[in-house]
């Protein structure tokens, strides 16, 4: 869980893939009475995976440690270089 390239919003990544592929990307934003009525709806477990990003917040990631583990690593501006449009289709 400590492996990561970068700490990056919803948002920055958004704005990445849409600087990259040149077309607007827009994020589903839900507030944080939706997000709780989204647990009791039968996803628990994707509700529990994205409720600890939520909450552990960078210092619990190590850039570090992870490109010293997966030195060839890659970003998520790299990622959509490389796949372009198809990472959102």
């Amino acid at each position: 869980m400590k492996v990561t390239t970068e700490w990056l919003t919803i948002r920055e990544i958004a704005k990445i893939i849409s600087d990259e592929i040149g077309e607007p990307v827009e994020v589903a934003e839900v507030d944080e009475a939706k997000w709780q009525q989204l647990r009791q709806k039968g996803y628990e477990e994707i509700w529990l995976n994205m409720q600890t990003f939520y909450t552990a917040g960078p210092d619990y990631r190590d850039m570090e440690l992870t490109h010293k583990l997966v030195p060839d690593a890659v970003t998520v501006r790299s990622l959509v270089h490389k796949w372009g449009k198809s990472i959102i289709q």
